[in-house]
């Protein structure tokens, strides 16, 4: 580990701490509210406190994009240093992060948020993001925990209406939810076979864009080998991949389709062949992920990590 590295990572210890006081008093004004209102007052209060969480974060991602990043890797170990937040800061920022003597304290920020700016430009903001996006997560557990126990309650009431066994009960409601879902889909059941890339990479081809996707991180896990990159194209299942960035992932193919070593289907392909699973859930990515992906990495080409992927695949 680099000097820059531990730096970036002991300044993370210190955002944690902020992180988790931060959330901790969202939470605790929620469940301490549960104790005195009924169930209804407080479905109201947290379905409130939901949309303006999501609004605020929004705003935050459009003021300040260096922190978009953190819309996929605020739950990650190492957010900070794995993230793209470190490239997307201008020569001056960059430099006051692994430079800047930092003294203030958590005692500091919970008396003033805004305490270690001056060191570290957009701490704030970044703990302010995450915060939400974490309070977002604990309100929609909230509202998963209490529309089950409201299923399980229909199940039992069912279930002494008509004398059926539990078992037959649950396999009912299972069936009924799994045809909802099934109607919902996007993907298609089995992958088509004509579903392909359509590629010829060769072996040092391969190898370039092997280097690649390691080099900007493309994929959780670790990196990957040039035998595991081939089955991808080859719509092969011999790995697991798991996005880290969906940005950056789409940034990836659609420039491979743009510059025709790949077809422009890519997104069809990757959904249909279930070739990806999400950052952080276990389902596999969606054309409309991708999609939508794509068009928040056509708005930020800029980026050092989109230059990294051109530089990469001009040599091909």
């Amino acid at each position: 580990m680099d000097e820059q590295e531990k730096r970036i990572k002991n300044i993370q210890e210190t955002m944690r701490y902020c992180i988790t006081g931060s959330l901790r008093t969202l939470t605790d004004k929620i469940e301490n509210k549960g104790e005195y209102l009924d169930e209804k007052q407080m479905v109201e209060i947290e379905k409130k406190e939901y949309i303006r969480v999501v609004d605020e974060l929004e705003d935050s991602y459009n003021i300040y994009p260096a922190v978009r990043c953190m819309r996929d890797d605020y739950d990650t170990q190492d957010f900070l240093w794995d993230s793209t937040f470190i490239e997307s800061l201008n020569k001056e920022e960059k430099h006051r992060w692994f430079h800047s003597r930092v003294d203030a304290t958590y005692q500091d920020f919970c008396k003033d948020n805004t305490i270690f700016d001056s060191a570290l430009p957009f701490f704030s903001v970044l703990c302010r993001v995450i915060v939400s996006e974490k309070y977002k997560d604990y309100l929609k557990q909230r509202k998963n925990f209490r529309e089950a126990v409201i299923l399980q309650s229909e199940m039992q009431s069912l279930f002494s209406q008509k004398h059926d066994s539990e078992d037959e009960v649950l396999e009912k409601k299972e069936t009924e939810q799994a045809a909802v879902q099934a109607d919902n889909e996007e993907n298609q059941p089995d992958a088509p076979m004509e579903y392909t890339f359509e590629h010829e990479f060769d072996e040092d081809q391969i190898d370039t864009l092997t280097f690649c996707v390691n080099e900007v991180k493309m994929f959780k896990g670790g990196d990957i080998t040039q035998d595991q990159l081939k089955s991808l194209f080859d719509c092969q299942h011999n790995h697991v991949f798991r996005s880290r960035n969906n940005r950056i992932l789409s940034y990836f193919f659609s420039r491979l389709a743009a510059t025709g070593f790949i077809s422009e289907q890519w997104q069809a392909v990757i959904a249909r062949n279930k070739l990806i699973k999400a950052s952080r859930k276990d389902d596999y990515l969606k054309q409309a992920d991708l999609s939508s992906s794509k068009f928040d990495a056509e708005d930020g080409k800029k980026n050092k990590t989109y230059a990294k992927i051109d530089r990469y695949i001009e040599q091909l």
